[in-house]
C-alpha cells in the first residue's frame, strides 16, 4: 500500500524534496522582490527629499526677494501722510485677500505650480 501511495505522489509530483525545493524557491523569489523594492523605495524617497530641498532653496530665494522688494519700494516712496485714521485691524477669524494672495504665492512656489485657494 505504501508502494503504491509512494508511486502516486512520485507521479503527481509531491515528494518532499520537491516540495521543499518549491517553497525554497518561492521564499528566494519573495525575498528577491521585496530587497529590490526596498530599493527603488529609498530610491524615490532620496529623490523627493533632493526635490523638496530645491524647492525650499527656491523658496527662500523668493522670501529674499520679496523682502528685498518691500525694503526697495519703502526706501524710494516718499511718506505719505494718511488722509484718514488707518483702518483699524480686525481681530476675527476671517482671512484678508492680500493675505490669501501671499499664501497661494507661498504655496505655489512650494510646490512648483499655480494653486488656487478656495
Amino acid at each position: 500500500m505504501e508502494e503504491q501511495d509512494s508511486e502516486q505522489d512520485s507521479k503527481t509530483g509531491k515528494s518532499p524534496l520537491r516540495l521543499l525545493l518549491q517553497g525554497g524557491a518561492f521564499v528566494a523569489g519573495w525575498l528577491v522582490t521585496h530587497l529590490s523594492y526596498r530599493r527603488v523605495l529609498r530610491q524615490e524617497v532620496e529623490e523627493l527629499r533632493s526635490e523638496l530641498r530645491q524647492q525650499m532653496r527656491r523658496l527662500t530665494e523668493l522670501e529674499m526677494a520679496l523682502s528685498r522688494a518691500a525694503g526697495e519700494t519703502t526706501d524710494m516712496a516718499a511718506p505719505v501722510e494718511p488722509a484718514c485714521a488707518p483702518p483699524v485691524p480686525d481681530t476675527g477669524d476671517e482671512i484678508t485677500p492680500e493675505r490669501m494672495a501671499v499664501i497661494a504665492a507661498v504655496v505655489t512656489a512650494f510646490l512648483g505650480r499655480k494653486v488656487r485657494i478656495h
